[in-house]
C-alpha cells in the first residue's frame, strides 16, 4: 500500500492530469467540504464535481508541505490555472485529509483569498 505521502501527492497529479478520474481515489462514502458548496459526499457526487462543476478548467497545484500524522495529512500549496470562461485562478490553499484502507475519507479545502 502506497505511504500517506504518496497518496497526498497523487492527489494532486491526477486532480492537474486527469480530473474526471479524481474521483475513484475517494472511498464510496467520502466527503469533501470545500468553501461555496454543501459537503460532498459518496463517489458518484464527487465524480460530478470533478468531471462537470469544478470551476478549474485547468491548472497546476504546487505543494509547499505536507505533514501527517496517522491516517491524515495536511497540505497548503498555491494552484495557479485557467477558469472555464478563460480567467485566470491563482489561490494559496490548505487541505486536510483523512484516509481509509488507501483511499480519501474525508478532505476539507480552505482558501487564502481576501474577504473571502
Amino acid at each position: 500500500m502506497a505511504s500517506i505521502d504518496e497518496l497526498v501527492r497523487n492527489y494532486y497529479l491526477r486532480v492537474d492530469e486527469d480530473p474526471a478520474t479524481v474521483h475513484e481515489l475517494f472511498c464510496q462514502d467520502a466527503a469533501y467540504h470545500r468553501p461555496g458548496y454543501g459537503a460532498l459526499v459518496g463517489r458518484e457526487r464527487l465524480r460530478q464535481f470533478y468531471g462537470q462543476e469544478r470551476v478549474i478548467a485547468s491548472g497546476n497545484h504546487r505543494l509547499k508541505e505536507v505533514l501527517i500524522a496517522d491516517q491524515s495529512a495536511a497540505a497548503r500549496g498555491d494552484f495557479e490555472g485557467k477558469g472555464h470562461s478563460g480567467e485566470d485562478l491563482r489561490v494559496s490553499f490548505a487541505d486536510f485529509f483523512t484516509f481509509k484502507e488507501g483511499l480519501i475519507q474525508d478532505r476539507t479545502t480552505y482558501f487564502f483569498m481576501p474577504k473571502v
